[in-house]
């Protein structure tokens, strides 16, 4: 499981999972001003870059809120289903994305990325 992680000075999401400094250098960090924000990745293995593994146990506690993150999201989305909003459709585009280096990338993702 490969989770993104964001900068202490985005805003918190619910999804966020604090890391403590000595799991962030246990999994080779050097920065230490980092969250893991427990939303899995759905790229391809290939297109994504590693930069540290944690402990199984600091794995276990972000597949655990990733876990209640989705069935969060699962209820969200049957309720705009049954409350007649409009959903966005997949082939709607999302304007915070954009396409770098052959690789599509959030402004978090870059911001991360030239750190």
């Amino acid at each position: 499981m490969g989770c993104p992680l964001v900068y202490e000075g985005e805003p918190v999401h619910r999804a966020d999972v604090v890391l403590e400094w000595h799991e962030l250098v246990d999994a080779g960090l050097s920065r230490l001003d980092v969250r893991c924000r427990s939303i899995p990745c759905q790229r391809s293995a290939a297109s994504v870059r590693v930069i540290g593994r944690v402990a199984p146990e600091t794995v276990a506690r972000v597949a655990t809120r990733a876990e209640r993150e989705q069935t969060q999201r699962n209820v969200e989305t049957l309720a705009r289903k049954g409350s007649g909003q409009r959903v966005r459709s997949r082939h709607m585009p999302v304007r915070a994305v954009w396409l770098e280096g052959g690789m599509m990338m959030s402004r978090r993702e870059a911001s991360l990325r030239a750190g």
